[in-house]
């Protein structure tokens, strides 16, 4: 009998008429991605094993459930692959590994043809930063067509690992903004993104940009002539430098505040400082992306909403 998680997702599915995909892997996992993607082998294993527990259903035993073959089977329409910046390696000594696209590519492949081997009908995506990176056009277009759409993260574009305050996921980058002066931070918004997907000539049906449903925090930070903002500060402590939306918005202290240049929001109480989309701001990217002819857009995550009023703000996304 199937319990868990995934006897939840298989009563939605049969409640709604909705597909649902399993994400493989997430933020500090990349170095197990490289080591799966580096040969042919480990590729094809990684790939038949993903599609062996979640498209097959293949669950082995465990202490709620016997396990059975194709006991979980329905339950995934499809696999989103998370390897947001594919380094052939993490970093070390202070040093970043070289970005390994060409591996990637190989590991869509794999995963592409697992998928079809089981049935063609099977989604597969990919969760990709562009602003940290982005492989070359040619590359671009051949991790494309293997993907059904690219979920393109528009936001985290700065938080509290940074030295200074700034607009986590903002629409676009104000001519005020000090980041107009330093290379490479210039893309660093949802415009931004947009621009980098088109020069890298991924299909734009197939471009699915991301909201964030959470925001980044600093501490230590002095007012100045922005109400904190672009203002030095440190990391929020016990690990809590980001947080859900329904946490900041509901916060006793502090007060809102917004940049009209670059479409962007903040909390500040005159000490902590947080960046964050409010549902005015979700509607204007809203509107930005219904400009372009992308594929849609996404929400990270669901469960930091409050009352449904960010997804809520997505509802004209709808075509």
């Amino acid at each position: 009998m199937l319990r868990g998680n995934f006897n939840q997702i298989l009563k939605l599915k049969q409640t709604y008429p909705v597909k649902t995909l399993i994400s493989i892997g997430g933020p500090g996992l990349g170095d197990r991605f490289a080591q799966a993607a580096r040969t042919e082998a480990g590729r094809n294993a990684l790939a038949e094993s993903c599609v062996d527990v979640y498209i097959k259903g293949n669950l082995a035993a465990s202490r709620s459930s016997a396990g059975g073959k194709g006991l979980a089977k329905g339950v995934f329409d499809g696999i989103n692959l998370e390897w947001l910046a594919p380094r052939a390696a993490l970093v070390r000594d202070g040093q970043a590994g070289a970005m390994d696209w060409g591996n990637y590519l190989a590991l869509v492949r794999a995963f592409r043809d697992a998928l079809e081997r089981e049935d063609s009908r099977h989604l597969l995506t990919s969760t990709m930063n562009l602003a940290e990176s982005a492989p070359d056009a040619r590359t671009a277009v051949a991790i494309a067509a293997e993907l059904n759409w690219v979920n393109i993260q528009a936001y985290d574009f700065t938080g509290g690992w940074d030295a200074s305050t700034g607009h986590a996921a903002a629409l676009q980058v104000g001519r005020d903004s000090p980041w107009t002066r330093v290379q490479g931070m210039k893309q660093r918004s949802l415009m931004g993104t947009i621009w980098d997907a088109y020069e890298f000539d991924i299909p734009q049906e197939k471009q699915v940009f991301g909201v964030p449903f959470h925001g980044h925090g600093w501490t230590s930070v002095k007012p100045g002539r922005r109400n904190g903002l672009w203002m030095a500060g440190a990391p929020v402590r016990n690990g809590q430098g980001q947080r859900d939306y329904r946490d900041i918005k509901r916060m006793q202290n502090g007060k809102l505040f917004s940049d009209a240049a670059s479409q962007a929001a903040w909390r500040y109480d005159g000490w902590t400082f947080w960046s964050y989309d409010t549902p005015a701001i979700v509607k204007a990217k809203v509107e930005a992306v219904r400009r372009t002819r992308a594929g849609g857009m996404y929400a990270s995550d669901l469960g930091a909403d409050d009352k449904a009023e960010l997804i809520n703000a997505m509802e004209p996304i709808k075509r």
